[in-house]
């Protein structure tokens, strides 16, 4: 890989890092059923914010299990040599327990590292091991099944991991399991024209083989939202003709069935720092905290029609920051593209971040 390639993944990782899902669904007055799926975050080195996360998800839970047909933990990671750790967090295992809810818990490339993916990808011993260990994992707890979420997965890479994730599927099946695998957005064969979606597309959102994926898969969540961040300008999570143009490309490959739609329910926080020079970054912020910062420095609320998204600024220390917030609003606009495409359900990232009023539309 040539020190240009390595510099643009490095460059990507923070924007492609948070791909990691949840899957949602709504009765909307659709004539099909929608599975609903939904995504727990990871609780690795807790801090109070996180705590207060599990707090929410568990609320969430409570209060909502009815429309909760599966939870997907961010729980297992996998290395070079194929070792397989991680855990669900007890609180949540005793809550799906308690209401009967399935468990399919995600699977990631440690740390979403490179190298140590190419590695891993290289090696037919570590990948037996990985998938061995998966199957022991997930008989030993009685999982539904588990979702493969490998990101940051270099375009010389694409064929290895397509081979890796048909032998993970075929045993997967073997063992009556349910298999399933997260998938970066895409709306072209190339990468588009531009240096940006060029080399995103190398990075990692071109390693997947669309076709072969959804073939042997029971479903493919599309994470359709980041759209901007990590180095963009500041703008919304996911508006609405981006992800429609990922949907119709995907639809060119894997049978409206098969996809499940990324839906984020996080907002973005968009301000200036300064660490080995001046750099704009964004922050995934939750419903509650998007709202109590635009009342904080009593900022209005502006919605755009073309993304179909609320955005707000303010001036902070003589520089203006942005807010790019996820509500029901938003959401809704959403489960109509699911609707309209008649796609199998709706993969949301994170619950406990979400506007409450998203619940009334079930």
């Amino acid at each position: 890989m040539s020190q240009t390639n390595s510099s643009k993944i490095k460059f990507f990782k923070k924007l492609l890092l948070f791909g990691a899902l949840t899957v949602f669904a709504c009765n909307c007055n659709l004539a099909f059923a929608m599975e609903k799926i939904f995504y727990l975050e990871r609780g690795d080195n807790p801090t109070l914010e996180d705590y207060d996360y599990s707090l929410n998800a568990l609320k969430s839970i409570e209060s909502h299990k009815e429309h909760i047909d599966i939870l997907s933990p961010m729980a297992y990671q996998v290395d070079q040599n194929g070792t397989v750790w991680g855990e669900i967090d007890s609180r949540f295992l005793a809550a799906a327990k308690q209401y009967n809810i399935k468990l399919m818990p995600l699977i990631t490339n440690a740390g979403f590292d490179v190298a140590n993916t190419h590695q891993f990808l290289q090696n037919i011993i570590a990948q037996q091991r990985a998938i061995d260990n998966l199957i022991q994992i997930a008989k030993t707890n009685k999982y539904y099944g588990m979702q493969l979420d490998f990101e940051l997965i270099h375009i010389e890479d694409k064929q290895a991991f397509t081979d890796f994730f048909k032998k993970l599927a075929q045993a997967f099946h073997a063992n009556n399991l349910v298999i399933s695998v997260a998938i970066l957005p895409r709306s072209s064969d190339d990468g588009g024209t531009s240096d940006f979606t060029k080399a995103v597309f190398d990075a990692s959102a071109g390693a997947y083989d669309y076709s072969v994926l959804g073939k042997y898969s029971d479903f493919v969540t599309l994470m359709a939202y980041n759209q901007h961040g990590g180095g963009t300008i500041p703008g919304p999570v996911a508006e609405i003709p981006w992800v429609e143009a990922i949907i119709k490309y995907a639809l060119k490959y894997i049978p409206p069935e098969k996809i499940s739609l990324g839906v984020p329910v996080y907002s973005t926080y968009w301000f200036t720092t300064f660490d080995n020079g001046i750099h704009v970054v964004d922050k995934g912020i939750n419903y509650a905290m998007a709202k109590n910062l635009a009342a904080k420095f009593q900022s209005t609320w502006y919605w755009d029609n073309f993304s179909k998204t609320y955005f707000t600024f303010f001036n902070a220390d003589q520089l203006n920051q942005y807010i790019f917030m996820e509500d029901a609003r938003s959401f809704k606009e959403k489960l109509a593209l699911v609707n309209q495409y008649k796609l199998r359900g709706i993969s949301v990232w994170v619950l406990g971040y979400e506007d409450p009023a998203i619940w009334q539309q079930f």
